[in-house]
């Protein structure tokens, strides 16, 4: 699983074959999934083990190991090994520490050598599972569902993860962007999860609130696996962010053990504003001649708003003059309103 607090309770082992033989000082990379395991200063690692299919008992992998973001590193010393021989590395317990939960690869490790290039992407085994949405973000006041607005109402959650979430383990929830309004983390009265099978926690220490996401710090125990949560946030806890409508795969829900479920619906905050008549423009003029309707006019337009929005050939009505019968569209472009006639003469 995704994010134990303490290292591996097994050892971790990867077989490769380089074509070359591993020279002193010489080393090992593996390209791991970013954010895989979590970080390591280079150390020694007491334990650490390399055998080959042919003997090379006398390399020594043990002086110098490191974890980044995604990559480990293992420095060979002692003794070179064998060319085209499989190489067996193995991790004893507690020298890695597993990083974010997420799903599998298909080509997500690779190894290389100080002398060799890298190999063909494998496979890299899930960390945790993907925790399952029952029932999505819910507004149990349906007045609450607008925006910048305190809830009156608890807002909750049913989801359902595949790993017990451990004590001081986190809850986050994905939401769009701005959904809710900022909350700094701390304590919040009133909260409350609940199991389908009992999981007698706490999650009123720790609630945080960002542009996109809701954490949740889980204290006092831990939950059950494989159980329906429902996690509910009392009313005045969440305030309602920026207007905005419902999308269908808008909330995800993860755990530090398991990665996060499939999209599901947020409720739309407030409704639509509609429009029922457009912005109308209009400017009065007497040319000194007629303008027959293949010519145009170009107006400079200053005053309020100093910047003006662009327009891109538009239908215009003439109120006057009656005769002449004048067709003509408008476009605006950097405060210059140009008005081309296609019909008729616009009479003087």
């Amino acid at each position: 699983m995704g994010g134990k607090t303490t290292g591996t309770a097994g050892a971790v082992s990867i077989v490769f074959t380089p074509a070359s033989s591993i020279l002193v000082n010489g080393v090992i990379t593996i390209n791991v999934p970013s954010g895989y395991f979590a970080l390591r200063n280079s150390a020694a690692a007491a334990g650490m083990t390399l055998t080959c299919a042919s003997s090379c008992s006398s390399s020594v992998v043990n002086t110098a190991v490191t974890v980044t973001a995604s990559q480990i590193t293992v420095v060979v010393t002692n003794a070179p090994t064998t060319a085209n021989s499989a190489h067996t590395l193995t991790f004893p317990a507690g020298v890695l520490t597993t990083g974010t939960p997420q799903a599998g690869t298909a080509a997500g490790i690779t190894v290389s050598t100080t002398q060799d290039f890298a190999s063909a992407g494998s496979a890299s085994l899930a960390l945790g599972a993907q925790v399952s949405v029952g029932t999505s973000l819910t507004f149990a006041d349906a007045a609450d569902r607008v925006g910048g607005k305190a809830t009156t109402g608890a807002v909750s959650i049913v989801f359902t993860p595949a790993s017990s979430i451990l004590a001081n383990g986190v809850i986050t929830i994905n939401v769009p962007s701005g959904y809710f309004a900022l909350r700094d983390s701390g304590t919040a009265g009133g909260m409350t999860l609940t199991c389908a099978s009992t999981c007698s926690v706490v999650v009123t220490s720790a609630v945080a609130v960002t542009a996109s996401q809701i954490t949740v710090v889980v204290t006092g125990g831990a939950t059950t696996a494989n159980s329906a949560h429902t996690l509910t946030f009392p009313p005045g806890i969440l305030t309602t962010g920026a207007p905005q409508a419902g999308t269908a795969a808008g909330i995800t829900v993860s755990t530090t053990q398991d990665f996060a479920s499939a999209g599901s619906a947020s409720q739309a905050l407030g409704g639509r504003v509609t429009v029922g008549s457009s912005v109308t423009m209009f400017v009065s003029l007497t040319p000194v001649a007629n303008i027959p309707g293949n010519g145009r006019l170009v107006i400079t337009l200053s005053g309020t708003p100093t910047a003006w929005p662009a327009l891109s050939s538009t239908a215009v009505t003439f109120a006057l003059p009656a005769s002449g019968s004048p067709t003509a569209t408008a476009s605006i472009l950097s405060s210059v309103l140009t008005v081309v006639f296609t019909g008729g003469t616009f009479n003087g």
